[in-house]
């Protein structure tokens, strides 16, 4: 029996994140009796990061390229698309075809295939029925992406013919529980929540020294960095006698080297001749360019010599007292070992990112979520001088401790439905109660009681 395991594009060492959300589902998957995994995405460019990535991953995952493949997912026994924005019509038509418009296809060719492969607009009814949705999140997309006919036909005959959706967040779960138009539940979890804190990424003398207390830092790649964050991360140092920690998580250039500052500099010379509103975006670069040197000081003062590896930051991720992060993935996978997470984000989060990734929206909707929003912090925020006590205080108390047992649990059920749901597509052994099926008993009982 085969699996298929359709992702957003092939990842590599440089986004750790990333790769935790496909390792959880070689994890999970891998144990499943007499089941072939087989991995498909778009074509990355080209990279000598593509070689550290094989490293990693060794005889775990193995990618085909789409479109190529379409036909061979269609044969599979079932067919899981994993993670990411993969049916968001934003994602369709912006971020998606940046994998294949090097290939100098035109706009309605791109869409095709787009259309093709992560909507399974030309699958048969059969298919559908094989095919799983897990992850993933609509959350960008508006009436107005409904109202293309193109996009809209494919994307709800896909929602409403597929086996089953998990999706990662409850506003787009409310979406595909409308589009179905019935009372299931389709809450499932990032899929990063489902990688065992046990994992067996290689590992190397990075990780294993500086003992002590130590709190984790990472900021300056989703948001910018403001100068009251330096004295709120002093002052929670101190507070709990750690040393202040930078765990280089995104290994791309721009987030590590200190000329960073000087290159957004040189381009916003360049760009500001050119803009009507010559000012604002003065104001914007210039925001931009102390952010950055700011991240630059931070990550200087505080970055542990030596080399890493992607098992050492998830490794040494697990080790801190808690992170101050504005990263989506270091806050998913801090929870879910067990470390707290203070998280940095916009005041009023909004589905227009500049990134195209919701960086700030979908941090603050999973702290929403498990009633985390205790340790979300704004720049507003930060300018208060008893921030960093009240985010201790927090800390201190027994709220972390109930928030990691929520998401823990979510995520267990979570895992539970999915495998059951899997094992019976495939005919395998049951082995123990679905999660919506737990809630269905739930509420039948607790309806007959009332009767009663």
């Amino acid at each position: 029996m085969r699996i298929a395991i359709v992702s957003a594009s092939k990842p590599d060492n440089r986004n750790t994140g990333m790769l935790t959300v496909d390792f959880a589902a070689a994890s999970l998957l891998s144990d499943l009796p007499g089941v072939q995994l087989n991995w498909f995405t778009f074509p990355p460019s080209a990279s000598k990061k593509e070689n550290e990535f094989a490293e990693i991953t060794k005889d775990t995952i193995h990618f085909h390229n789409l479109p190529d493949s379409l036909e061979q997912i269609y044969k599979h026994d079932a067919i899981i698309f994993w993670g990411d924005f993969l049916h968001s019509r934003t994602f369709l038509t912006t971020g998606g075809p940046i994998q294949v418009r090097r290939f100098g296809l035109s706009p309605t060719q791109i869409w095709d295939i787009m259309a093709r492969c992560m909507l399974l607009r030309d699958a048969s009814a059969d298919v559908l029925e094989r095919t799983l949705l897990f992850g993933g999140t609509i959350l960008p997309d508006k009436q107005s992406d409904l109202e293309d006919e193109a996009y809209r036909s494919a994307f709800t005959r896909l929602i409403s013919g597929c086996r089953q959706a998990w999706m990662r967040e409850p506003i787009s779960a409310a979406r595909v529980a409308m589009i179905r138009n019935d009372e299931r539940s389709y809450l499932g979890v990032d899929a990063a929540l489902l990688l065992p804190k046990s994992v067996n990424f290689p590992v190397g003398p990075w990780s294993e020294g500086e003992g002590g207390r130590r709190i984790g830092l990472f900021v300056g790649a989703r948001s910018q960095v403001t100068k009251d964050l330096i004295p709120f991360v002093e002052r929670l140092a101190k507070r709990f006698s750690a040393e202040i920690d930078w765990l280089p998580w995104l290994n791309f250039p721009c987030y590590q080297n200190p000329p960073v500052s000087q290159r957004i500099k040189g381009i916003a010379k360049l760009l500001l001749p050119i803009c009507p509103d010559r000012r604002r975006h003065e104001l914007q670069a210039r925001a931009r360019r102390n952010s950055s040197l700011l991240a630059d000081n931070l990550r200087r003062r505080t970055l542990r010599s030596g080399t890493w590896t992607t098992g050492d930051l998830v490794r040494q991720l697990g080790k801190y007292e808690f992170i101050v992060t504005d990263t989506y993935h270091i806050c998913i996978n801090a929870w879910r070992l067990g470390v707290p997470a203070i998280c940095l984000g916009a005041e009023q989060p909004s589905i227009h990112s500049n990134r195209g990734s919701l960086a700030d929206l979908k941090k603050f909707i999973f702290y929403l979520t498990y009633q985390a929003t205790d340790l979300y912090f704004t720049p507003t925020q930060l300018q208060n001088r008893n921030a960093a006590d009240f985010a201790a205080s927090v800390l201190e108390s027994t709220q972390p401790g109930a928030i990691i047992e929520r998401i823990e649990s979510h995520a267990r059920h979570v895992k539970c439905d999915l495998l059951e749901t899997i094992r019976q597509m495939l005919k395998l052994p049951t082995q123990s109660t679905s999660y919506g099926q737990i809630h269905h008993d739930h509420f039948a009982k607790a309806a007959t009681k009332v009767e009663g």
